[in-house]
């Protein structure tokens, strides 16, 4: 759940247009944002998500924990499936 500043009801982050991937990464939640082909880091204490990666054209899958977030790439028709790894500052 996520709660809007200025806001009274709290939402699933999984309602929101766009996020196609979440998963838990400590006490806090990554997300997949396919709109804006970025991960974002979810933090208990902050208002606004932090842009953990950029230019994520297609994920196939999202894991994480407390001091990394992976994911892996679809395979193409001339590369093959890529394994990202983010360490969590």
């Amino acid at each position: 759940m996520r709660q809007p500043a200025r806001t009274a009801k709290a939402t699933t982050l999984t309602s929101e247009p766009g996020v196609a991937a979440v998963c838990w990464c400590g006490r806090d939640v990554c997300t997949f944002d396919e709109d804006d082909h970025a991960l974002h880091r979810h933090r208990r204490s902050a208002s606004r998500p932090e842009v953990l990666a950029e230019g994520v054209e297609a994920l196939v899958h999202l894991a994480c924990d407390a001091h990394r977030v992976a994911w892996t790439t679809p395979e193409g028709t001339e590369q093959p499936s890529e394994l990202h790894v983010v360490l969590l500052p």
